[in-house]
């Protein structure tokens, strides 16, 4: 049977994976929100709390929603996958809130205020969870192995991924400072976020 016996997994997660992402872009809308991060000065396109179409506590909500999706669809996974999904599963989840941080729900495990992105560890991130864990995370759970091969493969697609994050980063790196999220473009300045892009997609 090889990978494609286990390919309703692929599917499984590739709708986990998007319930993550749904959970991370609304905290992340909420999150930089409240502190202040998204105001008229920001550039690029206005977020809905911005915009005033959904308030701070509609895109809490939505976050829990999405979460709650996230751990129902990773129980399968976890039964089909084993030890490693145990770990992805949550991670994932925590991730999620972690990119911005606040008080919800992180106060609840008393990592107050701490944030990834707030702390320049974004960009690892992304690559770590969109590259090596989407990329063989799906192929595991098809074919319950993991050859090297795929783990390689898994390094240009996380690289690509995390070069998404970058213009953004650099493009708002002075209303970022403002608000004490030190990207790494905030920390190591324009010169190096260019620098950094090119690399990752090179």
């Amino acid at each position: 049977r090889g990978v494609w016996g286990g390919s309703q997994y692929a599917v499984l997660f590739w709708l986990f994976a998007l319930a993550i992402q749904v959970a991370t872009n609304l905290h992340n809308d909420y999150a930089d929100f409240v502190k202040g991060a998204d105001t008229e000065e920001r550039l690029g396109p206005k977020r809905a709390a911005q915009q005033g179409l959904l308030t701070p506590e509609h895109l809490k909500r939505g976050t829990g929603v999405a979460l709650v999706a996230a751990f129902l669809l990773g129980i399968p996974l976890i039964r089909r996958g084993g030890w490693p999904f145990v770990f992805i599963v949550p991670s994932s989840a925590l991730n999620a809130v972690m990119y911005t941080g606040g008080p919800w729900p992180l106060g609840v495990l008393g990592l107050g205020e701490f944030s990834t992105g707030y702390n320049g560890l974004g960009d690892v991130l992304v690559l770590l969870y969109f590259g090596f864990v989407a990329v063989c995370g799906t192929y595991y759970l098809q074919a319950l192995a993991l050859p090297v091969e795929v783990i390689v493969a898994a390094l240009p697609v996380g690289l690509l991924a995390t070069a998404i994050i970058v213009p953004n980063n650099l493009r708002d790196r002075v209303t970022d400072a403002r608000v004490g999220k030190r990207t790494l473009a905030v920390r190591f300045g324009a010169r190096f976020a260019r620098a950094e892009y090119a690399t990752l997609v090179l």
